[in-house]
């Protein structure tokens, strides 16, 4: 075997190895970008059982009642909206988390998937519903992003309107 067929083969090895890898990546990083957004919507999902609980644990434990816990959105952004009483984290993502446009009940939390503008993209929604419940006042910033400390407390019933007073606090 002369010295030039070695180098060849070589080449051909690393060559061919390069491809094989680049085809693997390129079918394989589309599946773990579906599976990283379906596991950031279940934790989502979860940080939302954890603020309906307290909310719903001060509001039945009476004024003066409080709660305070950690809480780590990954991705998009959760909104607490004080005018419409309701707490809304939205996310857009590759991945079909819902039957698009038929909003899901999971407890409290009411779940839907939205088509986007962009091809293969979805608008996924979580959200909580205060509604004759309580009235919720933010005390922070609305839109909560990344590692956020929140406190929930009763402030007891609204003398206008009779509804508990229930503020969140982000810092």
């Amino acid at each position: 075997m002369k010295k030039g067929d070695t180098w060849i083969s070589a080449v051909l090895y690393i060559a061919l190895g390069t491809i094989i890898v680049a085809m693997l990546l390129a079918a394989g990083i589309p599946v773990i970008n579906k599976i990283r957004d379906r596991n950031i919507i279940l934790e989502t999902k979860d940080v939302m059982f954890g603020i309906n609980n307290a909310v719903r644990t001060v509001i039945r434990e009476g004024p003066g009642s409080q709660r305070s816990f950690t809480i780590s959105i990954e991705r998009g952004s959760l909104i607490v909206d004080d005018v419409h009483e309701t707490v809304n984290w939205t996310m857009e993502s590759k991945t079909i988390f819902s039957e698009i446009g038929l909003p899901i009940r999971d407890g409290d939390i009411l779940m839907t998937t939205r088509k986007t503008s962009s091809a293969g993209r979805y608008d996924v929604e979580l959200s909580l519903r205060y509604n004759g419940l309580a009235d919720l006042r933010l005390f922070g910033d609305s839109n909560i992003i990344g590692r956020k400390e929140l406190t929930v407390k009763n402030n007891g019933a609204d003398p206008g309107s009779g509804e508990i007073v229930v503020e969140i606090r982000s810092v």
